[in-house]
C-alpha cells in the first residue's frame, strides 16, 4: 500500500464528508437555490459531483495503469455539464447523497489501492488539455471537485466555510 494513495483517499473522503453534511441539511427550496456563475442549482451540482465521482476516478486508475485519457474535449465536457445541469436541476436530494457515499466510497478506495509508481504515470483528462501525473489529478480534480463546487453552493446560500 501506498502512504502517498492512503492520504489522497484521506483527503478525498474528507471533501466528499463535508459536501454530504453541507446538502443533508439544506431544505427542498434551498436544493433549487442557483448558483452563480455555475448557471446550476444546488441540487444538479450536487449532483454532478456524485455522478463525477465514478467517471473520475475510472479515468485516473485506467491512466495509472497505462491506458490513453478519454477522448473528450473542453467543449464536449460544457455542452454535458449543461445537458446534465438541466437534467439533473431538482435532483432527489436523499438519492443524491446516496450516490455521493456509494461513489465516494468506491474512490476513496480505488485511490487507496494505487501504488507510487501508479500515482506517478500521467495523462490527459480531455484531449485538448494538459498532461499531469495521477497524483496530481486527484489532488486537482478528484478532491478539488467537490471542495469547489462546495464554495459554490456555500456562496449561493450565504454561508461561509
Amino acid at each position: 500500500m501506498s502512504s502517498k494513495a492512503d492520504a489522497l483517499a484521506d483527503q478525498f473522503t474528507q471533501a466528499n464528508d463535508e459536501l454530504i453534511a453541507a446538502i443533508e441539511g439544506l431544505s427542498p427550496d434551498k436544493m433549487l437555490t442557483m448558483c452563480d456563475g455555475e448557471g446550476r442549482t444546488v441540487a444538479a451540482l450536487a449532483r454532478h459531483v456524485a455522478d463525477g465521482h465514478a467517471y473520475l476516478i475510472d479515468t485516473f486508475v485506467g491512466m495509472a495503469n497505462g491506458q490513453p485519457g478519454p477522448d473528450m474535449n473542453k467543449a464536449a465536457l460544457n455542452a454535458y455539464n449543461a445537458q446534465t445541469g438541466e437534467q439533473h436541476a431538482a435532483a432527489d436530494k436523499d438519492e443524491t447523497i446516496q450516490i455521493l457515499k456509494q461513489h465516494g466510497a468506491s474512490a476513496a478506495e480505488r485511490v487507496r489501492g494505487l501504488s507510487d509508481d501508479q500515482l506517478t504515470r500521467s495523462g490527459k483528462l480531455l484531449s485538448d488539455g494538459p498532461s499531469m501525473p495521477v497524483e496530481q489529478w486527484i489532488e486537482h480534480v478528484l478532491i478539488g471537485h467537490p471542495r469547489s463546487h462546495l464554495a459554490s453552493i456555500r456562496a449561493a446560500l450565504g454561508q461561509t466555510a
